[in-house]
């Protein structure tokens, strides 16, 4: 059990070792999403949802639960971990949704997947969620509603760097913090094309610095 942790349902026991390591899991974890975020939408000026704005918007949000585990065990430390929040910093900071409605987002998702049999294939995507749903948020101590129609709105001009975006290169910044998350996590042998093409290292052939 060396190099892992362990907590009771409840939260009380924590497994400490101070040769702990993080999950090789976080790693796949990062690389599924930033495989996602490296294929672009087409630039033809059409303004319909292709399946890469589907697949990328249901990674980012899976990837937001995800994050909440990305910690230490009690009483152990170690610099990749500690390196990592930077990088999730620059995700979240880069990301066209507040904070709150990441949150509200999620548990969106998260509630429509537990309410569905295991045995119905046609699930509604998140896209059509949104489209239908309005969130309540409290901002600054003020109860806001947001349409998620205008958050897929959001993300669909974000994919484009177009509307408020243009200009922004927030997609390549978000991306490349994605990036810096996996090479932190797994072995540069086992980074595929998708992280050159991101990074911009396809040419240069350098490499890119994550300390």
């Amino acid at each position: 059990m060396a190099g892992y942790e362990y907590v009771t349902a409840d939260g009380s026991e924590w497994f400490r070792d101070q040769r702990w390591e993080p999950p090789i899991q976080w790693g796949f974890i990062t690389l599924e999403v930033l495989e996602a975020m490296a294929e672009r939408p087409p630039t033809d000026g059409s303004r319909r949802w292709v399946a890469s704005d589907y697949n990328t918007l249901d990674a980012a949000v899976s990837l937001e639960g995800e994050l909440r585990f990305f910690g230490l065990p009690n009483g152990s430390s170690n610099e990749v971990v500690d390196g990592l929040h930077g990088f999730v910093d620059e995700w979240h900071g880069a990301l066209p949704f507040a904070e709150q409605e990441r949150i509200a987002v999620y548990n969106l998702r998260l509630q429509s997947r537990s309410n569905i049999p295991p045995t119905v294939a046609d699930a509604p995507t998140l896209p059509e969620l949104l489209r239908t749903t309005e969130l309540e948020l409290i901002r600054s101590g003020v109860r806001k509603a947001v349409r998620g129609r205008d958050l897929l709105q959001r993300w669909w001009e974000w994919r484009r760097s177009v509307g408020e975006f243009e200009g922004q290169d927030s997609y390549e910044e978000a991306t490349k913090a994605l990036g810096r998350m996996t090479a932190r996590l797994l072995e540069r042998s086992v980074l595929p094309h998708a992280y050159d093409e991101v990074m911009g290292l396809e040419s240069s052939g350098a490499s890119e610095d994550v300390s």
